[in-house]
């Protein structure tokens, strides 16, 4: 069994980050996390063994070709734990941050310093909201409120705000309902805004799970989202994201 140094796997996992591409290559890197530790993770609906997905990527059908289909994850571990992008967030900083100190000046590892600067820098960027962005922020959850009026009966531009910048409905708020009841629209809701599935209970009152997910996002709700916040679109990309065969 090969065993590599944090210099070789930062190495070897940063292989395909580019300046371009950091905020796509972050999300594919946290689903890929999530992947091989998730509690469950399946196929079209069949489940994925655990051993399974440490020696392939997709499945292989029963001719041997790479199978085509939809991979869903669970978003806690087997003991019942959040695997937040936080959490991701945490474990990659304190892998990445002592190899960016050790290779600073580096020739031999110029290139894969300059990658992990980068990408170091993004992560510690991910949870701050600039000061000069609040005023427009705030002024967004109006729009946010405009564009959600279509599905949602009782939100407003407040009750947004809380639940964005706090994960939470205001003070006395009432939970939000949407005018057709749909969990698939909870999930799609949750997703875009990177709140936990069990925010549902405290937003909703309702419950959800991963098994809620929507088959598709394909629809005009997510579209909305995708206007609202462009990060939902990556991680719609990374949901369906379809692998063709080899």
């Amino acid at each position: 069994m090969i065993v590599l140094t944090d210099l070789q796997r930062c190495k070897l996992d940063l292989a395909d980050l580019k300046q371009d591409n950091v905020e796509e290559f972050v999300e594919k890197s946290y689903n890929r996390w999530k992947y091989y530790i998730s509690d469950k993770v399946t196929l079209d609906g069949e489940e994925i063994e655990g051993s399974e997905r440490f020696f392939i990527t997709q499945p292989m059908n029963e001719k041997g070709d790479r199978r085509t289909g939809v991979v869903e994850m669970s978003d806690k571990t087997k003991e019942g734990f959040e695997l937040t992008k936080e959490l991701f967030i945490n474990e990659q900083l304190k892998k990445c941050k002592p190899v960016y100190q050790e290779t600073i000046g580096s020739v031999k590892y110029r290139e894969l310093n300059l990658k992990l600067k980068i990408y170091i820098d993004y992560l510690n960027n991910q949870f701050l909201l600039p000061q000069e962005t609040i005023v427009e922020t705030k002024e967004n959850y109006k729009n946010i409120h405009y564009k959600l009026r279509e599905y949602i009966n009782n939100g407003d531009a407040e009750t947004y705000q809380s639940i964005i910048e706090d994960g939470n409905l205001p003070k006395e708020g009432i939970y939000l309902e949407f005018k057709k009841k749909n969990k698939g629209d909870i999930v799609r809701f949750l997703d875009c805004f990177d709140l936990n599935l069990a925010k549902s209970i405290e937003i909703f009152g309702e419950k959800v799970d991963y098994n809620s997910r929507p088959k598709t996002y394909n629809d005009v709700f997510s579209r909305v989202l995708k206007e609202i916040n462009p990060k939902y679109a990556i991680f719609i990309k990374n949901k369906t994201t379809k692998t063709n065969k080899s």
